[in-house]
């Protein structure tokens, strides 16, 4: 049992020890230079899951387009080491989502599209989600935060705003 344990503890370390390392690993570009390219690159998206439902009684009887929660968004915070920068936003969206991301990158300017492909629910949540990127030299950061719901035909820009990473 205490093997089992062991051999579980060593895994999850070695998983982390290999996260880490992948996103602050130097890019190499075509033709083999080991030199690392300036492009800032999104790496993944960590979804945390429901922090809160207690916005669930707001939606009791009330259509999507009702109810708004755009002053509840925004950048939480961000780090930056290692070359990855990686930002916390949060946001409210359904309870029950099925997230989709995309992101596109323009030089210093992010663009993150969320789209919940799945509002099985009838409440709503604040997530607090991890959105990572290899972005060396990086200084002032344009991010915009677009959301879309299931039942919506285009995004919507929830945050957007400029930053600085030292």
């Amino acid at each position: 049992m205490k093997l089992k344990k062991l051999n579980m503890q060593v895994l999850v370390l070695l998983c982390l020890g290999f996260f880490i390392t992948y996103c602050g690993v130097e890019q190499v570009l075509d033709g083999g230079s080991q030199d690392a390219t300036t492009e800032v690159k999104y790496v993944y998206f960590r979804d945390f899951g429901c922090k809160s439902n207690s916005l669930s009684k707001d939606v009791a009887g009330a259509s999507t387009s009702q109810i708004t929660y755009d002053d509840r968004n925004y950048v939480k915070g961000f780090t930056y080491h290692n070359d990855t920068l990686a930002l916390e936003i949060h946001y409210i969206a359904n309870c029950c989502p099925d997230f989709a991301d995309n992101v596109t990158i323009t030089g210093n300017n992010i663009e993150i599209y969320l789209q919940d492909k799945w509002a099985g629910c009838l409440c709503m949540c604040e997530y607090e989600n991890l959105f990572c990127f290899y972005a060396p030299a990086i200084s002032q950061t344009h991010v915009k935060f677009n959301e879309k719901g299931p039942y919506e035909q285009n995004y919507r820009t929830m945050i957007d705003t400029v930053f600085t990473v030292n």
